[in-house]
């Protein structure tokens, strides 16, 4: 049986120092949007009980389930709202095999089976392309402030720095 490791060898993911977990840049768009490509797009690996922390990002992001364990992705909209989404293949059970994360909306993530052994294995697209200027992190705490409706959601993601 393949292990996180091994997915992470074979498509040589480098860790996200930031956010949590592993990936590697597939795509860069040639075509651009004013002065920057129009899209980019990443595999993305999350291991166990690894969290991709606390962020949002100033471009549109479309995450896509391609194997292994299914994710549970929380939301904070900027009108207070808050969404649980599963990203997977089971879709009977309410998974979507896609998850559509406007700009400027707080998102975490982690894998729905959560042991040593589990992984999942993503991609995510971003419209523009990602640039490491978009990206701003978030402290759980900080969002439980802001969210209070959310609170127990997002102690159930996990309470990362």
């Amino acid at each position: 049986m393949r292990t996180g490791d091994d997915i992470a060898r074979e498509l040589k993911l480098e860790r996200v120092p930031d956010e949590g977990g592993s990936f590697a840049r597939l795509y860069t768009a040639e075509a651009k949007t004013g002065n920057r490509p129009a899209a980019s797009s990443i595999v993305y690996l999350l291991r166990g009980r690894e969290i991709s922390r606390w962020h949002k990002l100033k471009c549109d992001e479309v995450w896509m389930y391609h194997e292994g364990s299914s994710a549970v992705q929380l939301l904070l909209f900027p009108d207070g709202k808050c969404e649980e989404r599963r990203i997977g293949p089971d879709i009977r059970n309410g998974e979507l095999p896609q998850s559509i994360v406007p700009a400027g909306v707080w998102q975490s993530t982690v894998l729905s089976r959560r042991e040593e052994d589990s992984w999942g294995l993503f991609g995510t697209v971003c419209i523009p392309a990602f640039d490491y200027e978009d990206y701003i992190g978030g402290n759980a705490e900080e969002l439980i402030t802001s969210y209070p409706a959310a609170a127990e959601q997002i102690r159930r993601i996990g309470l990362d720095k």
